[in-house]
């Protein structure tokens, strides 16, 4: 029972089910023109055999009274010689009485047609209801179940005024659209019967590379995620869809790998100031020290928990930004704002290293964003222009607008980046401590310019590094800018 609604459910009966209902609905369709079209085509047939029979006596009648015979007379002796198959013809004269009627039909219609003398009585009289003076009409006259096609014309013969009827009497036509129907009636459902099930193979064949990506892709988890689905090199669709979720697991593997090398990372850095702390504590502990010895222990535990809160406060930055994914809280300010007071802050400290900080803004730059979170990539940048540079120094921010972005450069004249390591350089947890000494002073977790990145990236912005050399460093941060409009309006 649920296997049997199961496959109720598949797509591929589904599939099936709808290609038989298009296709029957497009046989009836088709049925339905076709016999349309037929009885439209019989019927004009019968009715264009029905006018020639009538104009064919008419002659007959013509000839038989040049004859010097009374019109009745004539009219009486063509229908004796009547002789068109199939058909039944009467003659009426005045007053819609019956002077003669051809005996090439014995059906019980035509028989009781012709058995009454005034057409008004008979079953014919709606013929003569619609036929105008002078003009001609059709009719299907019915009786019953029996249906009879009728003609009738006005004609003159000599002085005598004249209603010559034709009244078909084969069943001919009648017989081609009945098989036309019972050969439909056995057609259409051993067509649709064939369909159904030609359909549901059909689909069965199609989809099964589908059940086999299934199977497939239900074997794969988080430790399997290098596994791949089979690609036919068909280039049809389903080598697409193969493709995409390829495509979408190398993704995951990517950020699985990049997720436990995080992990892994972060733990390291975690586990130095904390093993530092563990460490100093036991030796403070381990016997009794002079209040100086005391004093330099909890200094270097002070050092060691500002380290380890400074990691996790960057560790909760990358997860915040990671989970806002551009949902900052968005506020517009002045970028040549900021620049001044994130340089008037770092200043200090750049001239306590002999290092010349210099700013001149030289543009109104307005942007809209979270401008904490853009201070701290500028914050960022001074910081490591500052830390890696030497006594005579400079640290030069440029400000400028091109092409609807605020372009801002961060440029200094000391120790470049090693060309091996500059690809790396926005990486988490990576320094290149080889080029630029690290010291108990700079030492960082690693994760201060993967943070500018971040965030620049969460504003619509980018943050580069733009050259690295012997001659100084330049990090580059684009920001989307505000059109003057739209400040002006704000």
């Amino acid at each position: 029972m649920r296997r049997g609604t199961r496959l109720l459910r598949s797509v591929r009966t589904r599939l099936a089910f709808w290609h038989t209902g298009v296709l029957a609905l497009v046989l009836v369709a088709f049925t339905a023109f076709t016999w349309a079209y037929l009885q439209r085509l019989t019927q004009d047939r019968v009715d264009r055999s029905l006018a020639e029979a009538v104009r064919s006596f008419h002659q007959a009648v013509i000839t038989e009274a040049r004859a010097n015979r009374n019109p009745d007379e004539a009219a009486k002796d063509a229908a004796r010689e009547f002789r068109f198959s199939g058909r039944r013809v009467l003659v009426y004269g005045a007053y819609h009485s019956l002077v003669a009627v051809s005996d090439s039909s014995s059906d019980d219609l035509t028989q009781a047609i012709s058995a009454i003398d005034r057409a008004d009585d008979s079953p014919i009289h709606p013929l003569f209801a619609a036929l105008a003076p002078g003009r001609s009409a059709y009719a299907t006259i019915r009786n019953g179940h029996d249906l009879i096609r009728s003609y009738a014309t006005s004609v003159r013969v000599a002085d005598q005024e004249f209603t010559i009827v034709a009244l078909q009497v084969g069943q001919v036509e009648r017989t081609v659209l009945g098989n036309f129907m019972q050969a439909v009636l056995v057609a259409i459902p051993l067509a649709l019967v064939l369909a159904g099930v030609g359909g549901y193979f059909l689909a069965r064949r199609s989809f099964a590379a589908v059940v086999d990506m299934g199977r497939r892709a239900s074997s794969i988890d988080s430790e399997s995620l290098d596994a791949r689905l089979a690609v036919r090199h068909t280039g049809d669709e389903m080598d697409e869809l193969a493709s995409v979720f390829n495509d979408m697991l190398s993704r995951l593997e990517r950020s699985f790998v990049q997720q436990r090398q995080f992990m892994a990372d972060a733990s390291h850095e975690l586990r130095t100031p904390i093993a530092s702390l563990r460490a100093e504590a036991s030796v403070a502990l381990s016997q009794s020290r002079t209040t100086a010895e005391y004093e330099r222990s909890l200094v270097h535990m002070r050092d060691e928990a500002r380290r380890l809160s400074a990691i996790v406060d960057d560790l909760f930055t990358l997860a915040r930004l990671d989970a806002a994914d551009g949902a900052l809280e968005r506020h517009e300010f002045f970028l040549e704002e900021l620049l001044l007071e994130s340089v008037s802050r770092i200043r200090p400290l750049a001239t306590d290293r002999g290092i010349a900080l210099t700013f001149h803004p030289t543009v109104e730059a307005r942007c809209c964003g979270d401008p904490l979170l853009i201070d701290r990539i500028v914050t960022n940048l001074l910081d490591n222009a500052i830390k890696y540079g030497s006594p005579g120094n400079a640290v030069l921010v440029e400000l400028e607008t091109s092409r609807g972005c605020h372009v801002v450069r961060v440029s200094d004249d000391g120790t470049g980046i090693p060309a091996d390591a500059q690809a790396r350089v926005f990486d988490r947890f990576f320094r290149a401590d080889a080029a630029r000494t690290r010291t108990a002073a700079t030492g960082g977790a690693g994760l201060g310019l993967s943070i500018a990145w971040r965030i620049a990236r969460a504003h619509g912005g980018d943050l580069t590094l733009t050259s690295s050399g012997e001659k100084g460093t330049v990090f580059t941060l684009t920001l989307p800018a505000i059109p003057a409009a739209s400040a002006s309006v704000a």
